[in-house]
């Protein structure tokens, strides 16, 4: 997922100190596994704040450093273990990323599936985190600077599986030196998002509702798609819209659970159970929507089969199926 404002480096060769580079590297010797397993390994979190304490110390130096020279502070760790890109979840896989936001380096320290997330001034001053960021095997945030001192943390799930990927937003308050929450947004995404767009202090956010029978099956396709938006302006997160899209969509996915679950269904519902059994989930590949005379809406998906939706008020009602023309069936 590519999130823009974002900082990122990678760690890998030459130490600052050898004794700590020895510290470090007794303590990956020392891990449980070679990947998160039962929980947050001491000693991985012991090597990780090694590292932390190589980039504080550097930025006290040099707190204008520039990337280049965080790199090379960086470098000996990578080194020490023979860390080279490989399985995201391995612990030899060390990266970090940093962003400026009001003079604050906000910074996420990596190992494998393990990730701290800090906040600190340009010499080593830090500004004191909700506990959720100190140690996680779930989320790496990402910030994002916002007005009077919000700052946006767009949290991507460690690992992400499969097409659904769970999407979090947390609200920091900066004041003085203490971030508290001042809110949250939980969601699923496609696997190819790249995050929540941040304009002119409002924050938007695309999402999917959980269908009740349909399944997409490519990483990029949005299915049950929502539009989500927050004025941020103010100090706080104001949520000003949450619009569903794809409305006939919807409606399809709908009809077709209440076919599956219906004790005596109708003409149409047993049209639709031929092509779509109880049982089985619904995938789709792609789908078109098209309007048709006298109010009815045209869903063909995947190319193979038509449903044919009647406007019913200020909804939609499946009134026909049909094998899309030149499918035999």
């Amino acid at each position: 997922m590519i999130l823009a404002g974002l900082v990122s480096f990678t760690l890998a060769v030459h130490a600052p100190q050898t004794s700590r580079v020895d510290r470090f590297l007794s303590a990956y010797r020392s891990r449980g596994s070679d990947w998160v397993r039962n929980g947050v390994d001491p000693a991985i979190k012991t090597a990780i704040f090694v590292i932390q304490e190589a980039v504080v110390e550097g930025l006290r130096r040099n707190p204008d450093a520039s990337e280049k020279e965080v790199t090379s502070w960086l470098k000996p760790f990578q080194t020490a273990i023979g860390a080279k890109p490989g399985d995201p979840q391995d612990y030899r896989s060390i990266d970090a990323s940093a962003t400026v936001i009001d003079g604050w380096r906000f910074a996420n320290f990596q190992m494998g599936g393990l990730v701290r997330t800090v906040a600190f001034d340009g010499k080593g001053k830090t500004i004191a985190l909700p506990n959720e960021f100190d140690w996680n095997t779930s989320w790496l945030s990402v910030p994002t600077g916002l007005p009077h001192g919000l700052v946006l943390m767009q949290e991507a799930s460690l690992p992400a599986q499969g097409n659904c990927v769970p999407e979090r937003l947390v609200w920091l308050k900066v004041d003085g030196r203490k971030a508290s929450v001042v809110g949250t947004f939980e969601g699923t995404t496609t696997l190819d998002y790249e995050g929540a767009e941040v304009r002119n202090g409002r924050v938007s956010v695309k999402t999917m509702d959980e269908p009740l029978a349909l399944e997409a099956d490519s990483a990029s396709m949005f299915l049950l798609e929502r539009d989500t938006s927050w004025d941020c302006t103010r100090g706080r997160p104001r949520r000003i819209k949450s619009q569903p899209k794809q409305l006939a969509l919807r409606s399809l996915d709908r009809a077709i659970f209440n076919a599956w679950h219906s004790d005596r269904p109708t003409k149409v519902q047993v049209r639709l159970l031929q092509f779509l059994p109880k049982g089985t989930r619904a995938q789709l590949s792609r789908w078109t929507e098209r309007n048709l005379p006298n109010g009815q809406v045209r869903i063909r998906m995947n190319g193979e089969m038509d449903f044919f939706l009647q406007r019913v008020g200020s909804g939609l009602s499946l009134v026909g199926v049909t094998a899309t023309p030149g499918v035999r069936r």
